[in-house]
């Protein structure tokens, strides 16, 4: 398994971008983990993010996964389910968590995605708690 690990730095964290919600290949559903997809106006240092993503009035946490080869911004939303293609998104990518690496199998990289949402639930919680 393969994640994207060519690099094109441009856009620097913290940053924001919002974009239309497209179709993508459907990995991250088939992991367990579905993605709100769009595309960056320019490419983005590629990595593993922790961010927040607004959908109408509603904000969530995300764990979000930056490939620069297809320039797409892949956001897996904290509690949210349901269809949003085509719709308008805000997207804020906040802190790297991790650099992109390959894995061995499906497990390996299920296991990690969900080290990741992990990393962003007790960011934001110890947030919370440092108010």
């Amino acid at each position: 398994m393969k994640e994207n690990k060519k690099s094109d730095v441009k856009l620097r964290v913290p940053f924001r971008v919002v974009g239309q919600v497209i179709k993508g290949k459907l990995q991250g559903t088939r992991l367990g983990f579905p993605t709100a997809n769009i595309i960056l106006p320019i490419s983005g240092k590629s990595g593993i993010y922790i961010g927040k993503v607004r959908h109408q009035e509603n904000t969530y946490s995300a764990a979000i996964y930056i490939g620069s080869d297809e320039k797409i911004l892949e956001a897996h939303l904290l509690d949210f389910s349901g269809q949003i293609y085509n719709q308008k998104i805000e997207v804020v990518v906040q802190k790297k968590i991790r650099d992109v690496q390959d894995f061995l199998n499906y497990d390996e990289l299920i296991q990690k995605i969900q080290q990741d949402v992990e990393a962003v639930k007790k960011h934001y919680s110890s947030a919370k708690n440092k108010k």
